[in-house]
């Protein structure tokens, strides 16, 4: 230390550090959606939806785009954070439809699938026909036409004429100076007369030809004969309107020539013909959903992307859903490795058509889906569930994943538990029903319900008065791992505290090692424990603690140390029993 003669003050600080309980009703989702727009989306790609305002940038619920009508179901549960990845790329995902024929019933007619770009559309008489001017169409391909796109139009276009003549006196001295036609001046200024009949007309065909009047007319002059016509375009080109030149002096309009022409009107159209670009969900699969990192720049794609969200919004998704894709088998094992990168859940639903015999099965090796594994943190869900689709305006089939991932993240939010309470038993809000109604009774251990729970599945139930329900506690670790952390309400509860732990330690890090660092580092964990014991997230008792075991010198000199972190959270009742007791001796009261 450099020499004092004096006195100073060395600033030491000791005790117990805050700890940031990091965030649970974090989902993230890949998938696609028609947009990705900027004001969502960060440098990586990532996107941040935070409310249903935000998801509606996304565009709408198309058919084949499965991350509107997740956020959907999602934001239908109450909850909102969600962390997006869309692989959805117009240049490579999207096919042209050429020449669809549609009928025209009541005014409107619906194309197969919802336009995304270059739409183009005539009626039955070839005619072009222009969105907002001829009709109108919604996000799914639903049009709604105006009175005059129905008519196969042919417009010919109304022709009038007059002439100049006379003229005695000086160029320049008189005007041409209006000539209404329809009670529109086609020429808008005046026109000096010259010395030449044949000149003059030629002057005011240019005027006609510059001047904007509404509708537009053009003009030529032959010798001193001007033609003009109406623009096409309009639908309304007069017909039968005679012009009245405004002149001074003794200058003259000669012959005038009524207009003739206009829009001839004919047989109302019962059909169209269309051109667009679509999308084709059939051109993303695993390879999108998966992803893939850059060698070159390190960018991340698909699930591989979401590795991100830690460094791009400071908090990682802790429920992971690919809602349409998860059934493939390449999709929920990637799924399940970015899970045990960033402590998260996966939920992977059973497939449409899938039975409980099916599912079950499945969770053995003679099974046919991607069901047969352990992994605490894999929540396998049946069945399929109905929700009204908007494009179709019919109840359809939606992955069950979303709504879940939903139910517990609003769970997370709404109870005072959060993450330690059980998605079991909520009601799932947004759905009509499901894909087949699964047999339960509350009391019956054989029930389709009870014997999927009893090989790890969540599946949903419904009852006299209850409404569909979420039903199961447990993640894919059981049966085969009889440990509480089978339970995935345990198993959130000790990623949250472990990662809180582990971000909140980082201002210990690389300090020097002495009694002073190792006591503020238990206190700081100790008080993060008694909050969560307060907030029945988990038991009283909880310890952090520095055993000398763990911890030789060996180990302490080479900047290692090592703490137990010893606590329980609370399991869901998952089975109430009532052992019940007929007593006789109770009759004796009667004779009293």
């Amino acid at each position: 230390m450099a020499f004092l003669h004096g006195v100073e003050t060395i600033e030491i600080k000791k005790g117990a550090k805050t700890v940031k309980e990091v965030r649970s009703a974090v989902i993230g989702i890949v998938g696609t959606a028609p947009f990705s727009p900027a004001d969502l989306s960060a440098d990586n790609g990532l996107m941040l939806v935070t409310s249903q305002s935000d998801a509606a940038k996304l565009g709408d619920p198309i058919p084949g785009f499965t991350i509107p009508k997740a956020l959907e179901a999602i934001h239908a549960q109450g909850a909102g954070t969600v962390v997006v990845v869309n692989v959805y790329d117009p240049t490579l995902h999207n096919v042209t439809e050429t020449g669809e024929a549609q009928t025209i019933v009541n005014g409107q007619a619906a194309l197969d699938y919802a336009p995304l770009d270059n739409l183009a559309i005539v009626n039955q008489a070839t005619e072009p026909l222009t969105v907002d001017t001829h009709y109108t169409i919604d996000s799914y391909g639903k049009i709604t036409f105006t009175a005059r796109a129905l008519n196969g139009v042919t417009e010919v276009l109304a022709e009038g004429s007059f002439l100049i003549t006379g003229g005695t006196s000086n160029p320049g001295t008189n005007k041409l100076t209006s000539y209404p036609v329809n009670g529109v001046d086609i020429l808008g200024a005046a026109v000096d007369w010259t010395t030449s009949n044949d000149n003059t007309a030629a002057l005011v065909a240019a005027q006609i030809n510059t001047y904007v009047s509404a509708p537009n007319y053009t003009a030529v002059a032959v010798g001193n004969k001007v033609t003009y016509k109406a623009v096409a375009g309009s639908g309304t080109t007069p017909n039968g309107f005679v012009g009245a030149g405004v002149i001074g002096g003794d200058v003259t309009i000669g012959t005038q020539v009524p207009m003739a022409g206009g829009v001839d009107e004919e047989t109302a159209s019962t059909s169209i013909s269309a051109d667009y670009d679509r999308f084709d969900p059939t051109t993303v699969g695993a390879v999108e959903i998966i992803g893939d990192i850059d060698g070159l720049t390190n960018e991340r794609t698909g699930l591989k992307l979401l590795r991100m969200a830690y460094n791009t919004f400071g908090f990682r998704a802790k429920l992971i859903i690919c809602p349409g894709f998860s059934t493939l088998a390449s999709v929920s094992a990637e799924m399940g490795v970015l899970a045990s990168q960033v402590k998260a859940m996966y939920i992977v639903d059973g497939p449409e058509g899938a039975t409980p015999a099916t599912i079950i099965t499945s969770r053995g090796p003679a099974g046919t889906l991607n069901l047969n594994t352990s992994d605490p943190r894999f929540i396998p869900a049946f069945p399929m569930v109905k929700a009204f689709d908007l494009a179709t305006e019919t109840d359809e089939l939606r992955p069950f994943s979303q709504y879940l991932a939903g139910v517990i993240a609003a769970t997370d939010n709404n109870d005072i538990a959060s993450y330690a309470a059980s998605p079991s038993n909520k009601e799932i809000k947004g759905i009509t029903g499901v894909e087949q109604l699964l047999q339960w009774e509350l009391q019956d251990t054989s029930s389709e319900a009870n014997l999927l729970n009893e090989v790890g599945v969540v599946c949903i139930i419904t009852g006299f008065g209850l409404g569909f329900r979420v039903w199961g506690n447990r993640s894919a670790a059981f049966p085969s791992n009889t440990d509480p952390e089978n339970f995935i309400s345990v198993r959130r509860t000790a990623d949250i505290l472990h990662e809180s732990v582990e971000l909140a330690t980082i201002q210990f890090v690389d300090k020097p090692i002495t009694r002073a660092i190792i006591d503020s580092i238990i206190a700081t964990v100790e008080g993060f424990m008694r909050t969560l014991e307060g907030n029945g997230r988990l038991l009283p008792g909880s310890t952090c603690t520095f055993d000398e075991a763990d911890n030789p010198a060996t180990e302490i000199a080479a900047g290692h140390l090592t703490f137990n972190l010893n606590f329980m959270p609370p399991t869901p009742a998952e089975r109430i029993t009532y052992k019940s007791f007929i007593d006789i001796s109770l009759l004796s009261q009667l004779a009293a």
